[in-house]
């Protein structure tokens, strides 16, 4: 390039920069134009509120309504089991038996010495009666008839006992056979076959099916307030369920110094929540009423401010302009934090427009426009509402 180009450069560059500025002004003049002169938020009337509820939870222990450890009532070797852990069972099942071939022989014995005993009987009988009939005409002697009633009557007795040995073998040949108490499943086998068990020896552990339960030791003045029949909000393993109190236990832990309360869990209706498992881990909710006053406001609309407190930000109109408002601190002490929402008082008034949102990025006196105001926060509209108090 030569030198006396270089010298026209920046005359060129001065025409360009001044096409592009003139082709410009129109497009940039249409966008300032758009931007808006103030900011919309979003808002809340917020309401005063006479008291609010503190959430607590206590932990419990789920269990099933019935669980027996199962086993025979006499001793002997086990020769069968029907069932393995995980099995469901109906009511009545059978569910294992022991060896019974010697109770079967000595049934067969005590069926012959029964046989044995009604012959015997029989004769007696028509001795006694041809005795009988002796004895008067003097025939035969009164110690001769004697000894054959007494006969008879010894003979009866025999038959009477060996009648009552086969009940007894009876009885024991059932008892060598092991059912369900009721409809449940097989959670546990202590044994396999050809173990010899003593009586009462655990073979399996069935737990009922139905209506799981969950146990929770609450503390005395807490379980007094829970109303019989009330429905209470549980978490067990990551989901929520409804738990009817049944019954408070009328004992103190001397070493937790609690009550037991048993509730009961209702069965989860959307197809998705499992059903509680016997020992998981549960958590009962219950709200407490706290007689307070103050205001409900969405944890979004909260600001940390200075020496420990906090503030939220009210809109009141501009009196400059009726179609927009002016940005005002209100100073709070938070009383009461969940997870979406807190309870406040401070300098707040009943009906006051609270910023709901996106405080960041607005400072005291900055003008904005009002969005479509949102709900109120209250304990009306809060999703857990209605649950934790006998409802």
């Amino acid at each position: 390039m030569r030198w006396r180009d270089l010298t026209r450069l920046p005359g060129a560059l001065s025409i360009v920069a001044a096409m592009a500025a003139w082709g410009c002004s129109g497009d940039a003049s249409d966008a300032m134009s758009t931007l808006p002169s103030t900011l919309v938020v979003e808002t809340i009337e917020v309401h005063e509120q006479p008291g609010h509820a503190v959430r607590e939870s206590y932990a419990g222990r789920v269990a099933s309504p019935r669980s027996s450890d199962l086993g025979f009532d006499r001793p002997g070797r086990v020769v069968e089991l029907l069932v393995d852990e995980g099995d469901h069972v109906e009511k009545d099942q059978r569910l294992g038996s022991l060896e019974t071939r010697d109770l079967r022989a000595e049934i067969r014995e005590l069926r012959a010495r029964e046989a044995a005993s009604a012959a015997r009987l029989e004769l007696a009988k028509l001795t006694t009666k041809r005795s009988e009939s002796l004895v008067g005409s003097d025939s035969i002697s009164k110690q001769a008839y004697d000894e054959a009633r007494f006969n008879q009557a010894a003979l009866e007795a025999d038959l009477e006992a060996a009648r009552a040995g086969i009940a007894r073998a009876r009885v024991a040949l059932e008892l060598s056979e092991l059912h369900a108490p009721f409809a449940g499943t097989i959670v546990l086998r202590n044994v396999d076959e050809g173990t010899v068990v003593t009586p009462g020896q655990p073979v399996f552990r069935v737990i009922e099916d139905g209506a799981m339960e969950l146990r929770v030791g609450i503390p005395v003045a807490t379980a007094d307030g829970l109303t019989p029949g009330g429905r209470y909000p549980v978490e067990i393993e990551g989901n929520g369920f409804l738990a009817r109190l049944v019954r408070k236990i009328p004992m103190v832990d001397p070493r937790t110094r609690t009550m037991t309360a048993v509730f009961e869990i209702e069965p989860a209706d959307d197809g998705k929540r499992k059903r509680p498992r016997d020992g998981a881990l549960g958590r009962l909710q219950i709200d407490t009423p706290r007689a307070e006053r103050g205001f409900w406001l969405p944890i979004s609309a909260l600001s940390e401010g200075r020496r420990g407190l906090w503030s939220a930000y009210a809109v009141e109109p501009d009196p400059e302009a009726p179609d927009r408002f002016r940005v005002e601190q209100r100073d709070l002490q938070v009383i009461h934090v969940e997870t979406d929402r807190v309870f406040v008082d401070g300098t707040l008034q009943d009906g006051d427009r609270i910023v709901a949102s996106g405080i960041h990025r607005i400072v005291p006196g900055q003008p904005v426009r009002l969005a479509t105001p949102r709900a109120a926060v209250s304990p009306d509209t809060d999703p857990r509402a209605g649950h934790g108090h006998g409802s």
